[in-house]
């Protein structure tokens, strides 16, 4: 046995070894909760960039100046089962009631969302809800085309009713 090893395997040396062992656990354990804490805050401030406002609110510019100048562009969603946000494009926004919603006053074009944002097809009917149930009403009958990545205001254009 050397020295060190012989001070150690006294009571006093077992205890001192284990106290400064201890106090380096201590020390490491919070500097890891510091950082856990730290990470803990940043995951709980971090938000995931709002679809909304990040990619439907300046498509329905783009879309208005386009193919409606003059007319007023609304944003309403998300709605109903499949989280639909439709942009309005609407030509005289003073008028109330059915005439507010008629063709020849506003146009539209609705997406969804399933893990991506997707544009609904209402040029399509698959029929697969019966008229009147839930997933009829709430769009269920007309596909989700998925966008591609090099989709143009012309791409769009076509899925506005």
């Amino acid at each position: 046995m050397t020295a060190s090893s012989t001070t150690i395997l006294t009571p006093t040396g077992l205890l001192q070894s284990w106290r400064r062992k201890k106090k380096r656990y201590e020390t490491r354990y919070a500097t890891l909760r510091a950082q856990v804490t730290d990470a803990q805050a940043k995951f709980d401030a971090l938000k995931s960039p709002d679809p909304i406002d990040n990619f439907i609110k300046p498509l329905g510019d783009l879309l208005r100046d386009k193919f409606f100048p003059g007319r007023t562009t609304e944003v309403l969603g998300p709605f109903g089962l499949w989280c639909s946000v439709s942009i309005h494009f609407i030509k005289n926004p003073q008028l109330e009631g059915d005439k507010r919603f008629s063709r020849g006053n506003i146009r539209s074009l609705t997406f969804t969302f399933n893990n991506d944002v997707r544009v609904r097809d209402y040029r399509k009917d698959t029929g697969r809800y019966q008229k009147g149930t839930t997933g009829e009403v709430n769009g269920g009958n007309h596909p989700n085309v998925k966008i591609p990545e090099d989709a143009t205001l012309e791409w769009f254009q076509k899925y506005i009713g």
